[in-house]
């Protein structure tokens, strides 16, 4: 995740904080 974060700039930096958000609500 944090890779395809540097990748997509901005864009994956939101991706990711929401799949890490998304996961912890999951649990």
């Amino acid at each position: 995740a944090a890779n395809a974060a540097v990748n997509t700039g901005g864009v994956g930096l939101a991706s990711t904080l929401w799949y890490a958000e998304s996961n912890a609500l999951s649990k």
